[in-house]
């Protein structure tokens, strides 16, 4: 039941439903910011070694890489959750929440869409992987064949080391 005041709402009711939509956009936005940063870090292991198939160079060999990749992971989940939190914690103490609970719900992952949302973004690692390697493959062909071009070109056996 709103409050109506000469046939209005009551700003109060429109400010505490905004605030409620805004923490809601905040938590939307820490969820793609997460997985944004997951997607960097699946895309960089294919670049771990540039010109190498993933398939004869791993990229567990290359420990800055390994740490760079934990801290970045861990950094973006702990800010995400702590903001998630935060804002859960907000909107729990917001009025409006409290006297309409069937409408709004303060739990983050009690929604439906959330939880489908994180899964999707975690099953789109395998895609994200697997079109990166061809894309990595495909540089390699074409770097290869632009490589042989030029000792073709050049006319000599010793291509680009030739002293002529």
């Amino acid at each position: 039941m709103a409050h109506f005041n000469n046939g209005k709402i009551d700003d109060y009711l429109v400010d505490e439903s905004r605030a409620y939509m805004q923490s809601r956009v905040m938590q939307g936005q820490q969820i793609a910011a997460t997985a944004l940063v997951m997607y960097w870090c699946v895309i960089s292991i294919g670049y771990v070694h540039r010109w190498r198939h993933l398939k004869t160079y791993r990229p567990t060999t290359n420990k800055v890489w390994i740490c760079a990749v934990i801290m970045s992971l861990f950094l973006q989940f702990a800010y995400s959750t702590s903001i998630i939190v935060l804002n859960e914690r907000e909107s729990s103490r917001c009025l409006f929440q409290r006297r309409y609970p069937d409408c709004f719900n303060a739990s983050f992952l009690s929604q439906p869409n959330h939880l489908v949302i994180l899964l999707s973004a975690l099953f789109w690692i395998v895609p994200c992987f697997a079109i990166n390697e061809l894309a990595k493959n495909g540089e390699i062909k074409t770097w290869r064949r632009n490589e042989r071009r030029a000792r073709l070109d050049f006319g000599t056996k010793l291509g680009m080391n030739s002293p002529f």
